[in-house]
């Protein structure tokens, strides 16, 4: 539910999703070599038919390898990670031929290199260590976790309904029917077996959430623990009595952090364990009680830590409380040993991300970390069997979205445009939130890095083709807006302490300035644009707490002044702004809500206009929800409105769904549909060159495998045997 309830509020409240990003300025033409290489990773990644993509890779290779060696290698690199997810031979010596034969391809050659030492068949203790792929394709999803006997895995339907998943025989069985993912029935997120399979423990709601509990046997679920107002309950783990469910509560506006806390199966009754820090993220899932119930482990991210996150313990009584590994790496729990001694976690300590174990007594370390396997990439623990088999979800990096960005040129007189194609290569999947520079020379953007520890902001001359980075002390940041004069950047994002708010960055240093806190104005979202000049921005906000207000407010950055041009009070939410570039009119999309002082589901959405000095409001058009108006850009004559329509059922746009973009007068009158943005995401940003002629935007597609690892814990076995 977390990952479908972040995309459709960011659509409608706008609420910060913050992602790795990349960009290149020029929209090229691939050739051949380019266009079958994509066709065969389309293949592998979206369709998941591993043995079309291996045939469609070694012909790539074969047909290229003198003609277009970067091609060749890449198709090479593909091919052998194919044969790794089936688990053939055929992986090794494939990276091999990619060393041997494609020296000059020094990237290709050094991630050939990784991989291999990744499969080296051996442990320090001389255990067989074997990763097989049990899921892939469009319909997989990392919300649930395996039975303790690694028959099932628990999972979210795209309709929104609990399943779980035969892995054997790839059956799915649906557990719920009752799920909507646009009204206020609800949807089921994160879940978890009971320990005999019996039960499954799951999340459910839409702006709030509460703990279910529903029986494979059939009978109607159980609220366990119900929803309240603006709470986001997330089950993290049950004991292996089964008599309780650990959860993490998030109240939306608690300054005094989240909660992790205990939930008793048999009334329902709830105990906190421990307050955590404001600090630390509001999604945490990664928390795992120990097999004897008497502690709970979880992820730990120091203050001003960017991810360099590091273990900690408590004791389910209180009594207990320590830091377990604290090392300047970045640390994160995948789960206990079934036997109790051994927390295992990952690290990226030694360059790439390993997994390491640690031996516990009493709930403190005893001795140092040992290593279990090399290079295993920065996976999602989806938990232990209680044969000591690992589940985990691998994307690539830790987020589970590619986003990638693509453009288009466009004809705003004639109302078409070309295909959409892809504007950048480097960092695949990492990149998002273009957006040109005043003079139109400049491409900026967000670049990720696969770590998902670096954000860097890159900027590329169209001209030469140059490109440099800065490095903003932020811990994450999107919505980049170059500045009137080309000198700096608005960002929304993070800093080092996690407090979200409206930054400047300095577009030659990197160098940041806060001119907002989100506890300044009690909002959810920012979404702010520069007024002509650069020294006025304009940002709009909304708060659900106590009621719902929505406002757009213009800011003085070097006085501080604000003078509020809009307040909402009628079940509205504020969700994109846009200023004409002769900088008189604002346009806007609001959301209305069903209803109550909470507001409830949308019902629909509207493009607006005002005066950008404050005024009358003027609805250009209005849709039903589920469909949705998402991202805005002006022509650049002032004298009509771009806009992305699309239905919040795009959610899976490798299943035929679409965003298009639409053309509509600024004074009001007849819209007209530009063309289609495949994957266009809900919150994304649309980006129209000065000259008026292309446009850049961010796509986006869902990709997440799921792995098993078998014989990682062999050696503790052979310690308990030797004990």
């Amino acid at each position: 539910m977390t990952h479908l309830r972040l995309l459709i509020a960011a659509a409608t409240v706008g609420a910060l999703a913050l992602s790795t990003v990349a960009v290149r300025t020029q929209v090229t033409s691939p050739d051949k070599a380019e266009l079958a290489l994509r066709a065969a990773m389309e293949k592998e990644s979206v369709a998941g038919d591993l043995k079309a993509a291996i045939e469609e890779y070694r012909r790539i290779a074969t047909t290229y390898a003198k003609s277009n060696r970067a091609v060749a290698a890449r198709a090479l690199f593909r091919l052998a990670g194919c044969y790794e997810k089936l688990g053939r031979e055929e992986a090794r010596k494939t990276y091999q031929e990619l060393i041997s034969g494609y020296p000059d391809q020094q990237e290709e050659v050094k991630l050939a290199r990784s991989r291999l030492a990744a499969l080296l068949p051996k442990t320090a203790e001389g255990s067989l260590i074997v990763t097989r792929q049990i899921w892939s394709g469009p319909e997989v999803d990392f919300t649930g976790r395996p039975s303790a006997d690694g028959r099932y895995l628990s999972y979210a339907l795209r309709t929104g309904n609990l399943a779980i998943r035969e892995l054997a025989t790839e059956k799915t069985r649906r557990l719920t029917s009752d799920a909507s993912l646009w009204t206020a029935e609800g949807w089921a997120g994160f879940s978890l077996f009971s320990p005999d399979g019996r039960q499954v423990a799951y999340e459910w709601g839409q702006w709030d959430s509460e703990l279910r509990l529903v029986a494979l046997d059939g009978a109607k679920p159980r609220v366990l623990l119900p929803s309240k107002r603006d709470g986001l309950v997330t089950p993290c783990d049950w004991s292996s009595d089964g008599r309780y469910i650990l959860i993490h509560y998030y109240r939306a506006g608690e300054r005094e952090g989240s909660q992790m806390a205990v939930v008793t199966v048999a009334d329902g009754s709830l105990r906190v364990v421990k307050t955590l820090d404001p600090r630390q993220p509001r999604n945490i899932r990664n928390m795992w009680f120990s097999p004897d119930g008497r502690y709970i482990v979880y992820d730990l991210l120091p203050p001003g830590a960017r991810n360099e996150r590091d273990l900690a313990i408590v004791s389910v009584d209180g009594a207990l409380e320590s830091t377990l590994v604290e090392n300047p790496a970045d640390d994160y729990v995948l789960g206990w040993s079934p036997d109790g001694r051994s927390i295992v976690f990952a690290s990226d300590r030694s360059g790439a991300y390993g997994i390491w174990a640690i031996k516990v007594s009493n709930g403190r370390p005893d001795g140092e970390p040992r290593l279990l396997k090399r290079d295993a990439g920065p996976i999602r623990p989806l938990g232990f069997t209680r044969d000591g088999v690992l589940f985990y979800a691998q994307a690539g990096s830790m987020t589970v979205m590619d986003s990638d960005v693509y453009g288009a040129s466009v004809d705003l007189d004639q109302g078409t445009m070309d295909e959409p194609r892809l504007a950048v290569q480097d960092h695949s999947g990492l990149n998002m939130f273009p957006d040109w520079s005043p003079d139109g020379r400049y491409l900026a953007y967000v670049s990720g890095r696969p770590d998902s520890k670096s954000y860097v902001l890159s900027i590329r001359d169209e001209k030469t083709g140059a490109q440099r980075e800065i490095h903003p002390e932020l811990a994450r940041f999107d919505n980049i807006r170059w500045s009137p004069d080309g000198r700096s950047f608005l960002a929304q994002g993070r800093d080092k302490e996690q407090r979200g708010g409206l930054f400047l960055i300095d577009a030659q240093t990197g160098s940041i300035r806060s001119l907002l806190r989100g506890e300044q104005v009690d909002g959810a979202f920012f979404d702010a644009q520069w007024l002509p000049g650069g020294r006025r921005i304009v940002y709009a906000t909304n708060s659900r707490r106590p009621e719902v207000i929505s406002r757009i407010v213009v800011l003085d950055q070097e006085t501080g002044d604000q003078e509020e041009i809009l307040r909402l009070t009628d079940l509205r939410l504020i969700a994109f702004l846009a200023l004409s570039p002769d900088g008189r009119t604002l346009a806007f999309a609001a959301a209305r809500l069903a209803g109550g002082t909470d507001g409830g589901a949308p019902t629909s959405f509207a493009l607006m206009t005002m005066p950008a000095s404050g005024g009358a409001m003027t609805e250009l058009l209005q849709v039903k929800f589920p469909e949705m108006i998402t991202s805005l850009a002006w022509s650049r004559d002032s004298r009509s409105i771009l806009f992305v329509r699309g239905s919040a059922g795009a959610l899976d746009t490798e299943r035929g769904q679409r965003w298009l973009l639409w053309q509509i007068p600024a004074g009001g009158g007849v819209s007209r549909e530009i063309g289609s943005l495949p994957g266009l995401m809900q919150r994304g940003q649309l980006s129209l060159h000065p000259d008026g002629r292309r446009i850049a935007y961010t796509r986006v597609a869902r990709r997440i495998e799921i792995w098993a690892m078998e014989n990682l814990l062999a050696s503790s076995a052979h310690e308990q045997r030797d004990r």
